[in-house]
């Protein structure tokens, strides 16, 4: 009897110090800390699918776009050196005029690609949208994709820094 009471006193006490060792520690671990990278992307080709260029986006309308990903450079609007991946995006019209879109979309980067999800307002200067995983060094990504306009062309050709949010 004795000794399963020092073996219960025993073990209260290693875990009263553990739980206690526990509350002193950081809240933030390293592994909490999303890992962001940042980007800049430039519009390579616009492709209708189903109709003209000329045409008011009408419900249901699709067009796949392809970018250039860049390291974000020194100045901010303006990419710099050679392309480190790719960008592919399908787009489908939600509301009229184009206001909202729902698009999916592949980043091929250097060590694999990830794969994004969003609901976009129309001309909105700014989206965030889900990464919903990956392949390679992404294979287990989760978190978001800002999606930042800088400038838009009369053509309609944008240059957009992306802000990468992967919390795994």
């Amino acid at each position: 009897m004795t000794t399963k009471l020092t073996a219960g006193v025993v073990l209260l006490a290693a875990l009263a110090a553990a739980s206690v060792a526990a509350g002193c520690s950081s809240t933030k671990s390293k592994a909490a800390q999303p890992r962001i990278l940042r980007f800049l992307i430039v519009d390579r080709s616009f492709t209708p699918i189903g109709f003209g260029e000329k045409h008011v986006p009408a419900i249901g309308d699709r067009f796949l776009f392809t970018t250039s990903i860049y390291k974000s450079g020194v100045q901010p609007k303006r990419p710099s050196g050679t392309s480190v991946g790719r960008g592919e995006s399908l787009c489908t019209v939600t509301a009229p005029g184009g206001a909202e879109l729902y698009c999916t979309g592949l980043l091929y980067l250097p060590r694999g690609h990830l794969v994004l999800s969003d609901a976009v307002r129309g001309n909105a200067r700014v989206n965030t949208g889900a990464i919903v995983g990956g392949v390679g060094a992404y294979a287990t990504a989760r978190g978001t994709a800002e999606f930042t306009v800088l400038r838009r062309q009369p053509n309609g050709v944008e240059t957009t820094a992306l802000v990468l949010r992967l919390t795994r």
